[in-house]
């Protein structure tokens, strides 16, 4: 999703310098004399709502606890027997289609809910004005992002200041914003 191009252009590569890219399953990495970037998608991408990526982000980045495991019952279904019975048509819209068919994770041009802003903690600093959610993590420089429904990091491996290396980082989140905001990820899932 991302190009040397766009690498290039924010850490200033000359064109004569070879840059060697990786591709996994979760992201890319691209690396050039003792300079190492590396994207990665966390978990399933999209995850399945919005909802359930701030989970996943707060759990791993906002010391939140996981929620217990909560059995859902099921309602008795209509029968002769349970005529009372009613079926009732779900009005959460992140689960039903829409009109035309589309779900929330058909699209990421959905309106993403208000997020719980992210909050420094003792490994993590919040990050304001990037995605829905984000923090920096100075002791590995990975920025990670919560946006729609995607977490994604961005991790630069560099001998810069630490200020630089999350200058940069927050610079390749914002292209990926952009990338996920207009669907492009999409053609790489």
């Amino acid at each position: 999703m991302l190009g040397e191009e766009y690498v290039r252009a924010t850490f200033g590569v000359a064109e004569d310098v070879a840059i060697s890219e990786g591709h996994e399953e979760d992201g890319c990495s691209f690396e050039w004399a003792g300079t190492k970037v590396d994207l990665s998608f966390v978990g399933t991408r999209p995850f399945e709502s919005i909802f359930r990526a701030e989970y996943v982000f707060d759990v791993r980045y906002q010391n939140k606890p996981k929620a217990a495991e909560v059995p859902i019952e099921k309602p008795e279904p209509i029968t002769k027997e349970n005529p009372e019975q009613t079926a009732t048509a779900s009005a959460d819209p992140k689960t039903d289609a829409s009109a035309d068919g589309a779900t929330e994770s058909d699209s990421v041009s959905l309106p993403t809910p208000m997020a719980e802003p992210a909050v420094t903690t003792s490994r993590f600093a919040a990050v304001t004005g990037l995605g829905d959610k984000a923090v920096w993590d100075a002791s590995t420089g990975t920025m990670h992002v919560l946006y729609i429904n995607h977490v994604f990091s961005v991790r630069v491996e560099s001998k810069d200041s630490a200020a630089t290396r999350k200058d940069r980082a927050e610079s390749i989140s914002e292209a990926m914003l952009e990338k996920i905001s207009e669907g492009e990820y999409k053609k790489y899932l």
